[in-house]
């Protein structure tokens, strides 16, 4: 049967084309995620992603289904108590103008702040995920020098297995 199979496929003149991620990172529409399994401060962890060979950066929470993807993920580490993750967001530049490490730009209208945060708290610059009492992903204001666990993002490679047919 299996050989019946391959000259079809062969002649029907599709292109197998498939995103990929490394090994241990989980892909979402085109990006790769990597929970973190150790805690760093937000600098060794934006450090540590930058470091890897795929030169990956602390993830942009910047759209709802992204928020809820990841949301999954946390609420499984949150039963194992791992309730804070380190995004790549700060307002290093500027007290209260948030803005993604990746880009530099705002973080722009998508926003999941706690409730009372940002708290204007000067010596609190990095925005981590926090999942609260209700159960829901939220963001928080945070001290840099706190170590959290940390997710790396970037683009998942296309990878093309050649043309069939």
């Amino acid at each position: 049967m299996a050989f019946t199979l391959l000259p079809l496929l062969l002649c029907s003149g599709l292109v197998l084309v498939m995103s990929t991620c490394p090994s241990e990172w989980v892909e979402y529409d085109g990006e790769c995620l990597y929970f973190s399994p150790h805690a760093m401060e937000w600098h060794a962890a934006e450090n540590d992603c930058r470091n890897r060979p795929t030169g990956s950066y602390l993830v942009t929470d910047d759209n709802q289904e992204k928020h809820d993807f990841i949301k999954m993920y946390i609420n499984i580490f949150n039963a194992w108590h791992n309730a804070h993750f380190w995004t790549g967001g700060s307002d290093f530049i500027i007290e209260n103008n948030w803005r993604w490490v990746e880009t530099g730009v705002s973080i722009g209208s998508t926003t999941y702040w706690g409730q009372g945060q940002p708290d204007g708290n000067s010596s609190a610059n990095c925005v981590a995920f926090h999942m609260n009492s209700d159960n829901d992903l939220v963001w928080k204001d945070d001290r840099c020098s706190h170590k959290y666990n940390f997710i790396c993002e970037q683009r998942a490679t296309d990878v093309t297995n050649g043309v069939i047919g």
